[in-house]
């Protein structure tokens, strides 16, 4: 996958998370990613992101999409130090 196809991919997904229930964070750096083909698209990324408060905190990232079915887009995030955190919203 590309660096900047992952960027957008994940960048839509904060932003779509940001508007419901959270967590709110934006999008720092992208230190990896990597795109396999299942039942939909699993693209795993490493990025810094940016939380409420402005700290910066290294997540593994997975973007588990399905664009067939409803809330198809399922986001799971680990931060360093944080509990994993598992939300999903349309595509």
């Amino acid at each position: 996958v590309d660096i900047e196809k992952a960027a957008k991919d994940l960048t839509a997904s904060l932003e779509k998370l940001a508007a419901g229930d959270g967590p709110n964070f934006k999008l720092g750096k992208i230190h990896s990613a990597e795109t396999q083909v299942v039942a939909g698209t699993l693209t795993k990324i490493v990025a810094d992101l940016i939380d409420a408060d402005g700290k910066t905190k290294e997540c593994k990232v997975t973007i588990w999409s399905r664009p067939w079915l409803p809330n198809g887009v399922e986001v799971t995030f680990e931060c360093e130090g944080e509990d994993k955190i598992v939300r999903k919203h349309s595509a």
